[in-house]
């Protein structure tokens, strides 16, 4: 386990993006903390709205990458991938993963054509898997 400070609001926001990514083949993890070192219930607390908000964001940010890369289903083209199609499972999925490759998913994704499939969200998942 290891702290680190930041300088700066948006230094965290880019550290916090790190979250679940690897470094030399091993998952990291990057979160917040409060300051002490005790595990008393206040502070437990605060670390688990500090965690809350930050899956937050970034459920948030996996949202708009689908919003971004994808069409809405009255929008798209016959079979396209849609922003329908990422259901809660993928997004959650997609959250499990590191950043770029959840953004390498879902622009891969927007370029399949998915017309033979009757369950694309079913069918989503497998592939991410």
């Amino acid at each position: 386990m290891a702290f680190v400070e930041l300088s700066s609001e948006s230094e965290v926001h880019s550290a916090l993006r790190l979250h679940h990514s690897c470094l030399y083949g091993r998952r990291i993890n990057v979160e917040r903390t409060v300051g002490g070192g005790s595990a008393c219930e206040k502070r437990q607390s605060r670390i688990g709205l500090l965690r809350e908000k930050q899956g937050a964001q970034m459920s948030r940010k996996v949202r708009e990458l689908v919003e971004e890369a994808l069409p809405a289903a009255c929008e798209a083209e016959e079979g396209q991938v849609t922003r329908e199609d990422f259901d809660e499972r993928a997004v959650e999925f997609l959250l499990s993963v590191s950043p770029p490759v959840a953004e390498a998913a879902i622009a891969e994704m927007a370029g399949l054509n998915l017309s033979g499939v009757r369950n694309r969200s079913a069918w989503l998942m497998g592939v991410l898997r």
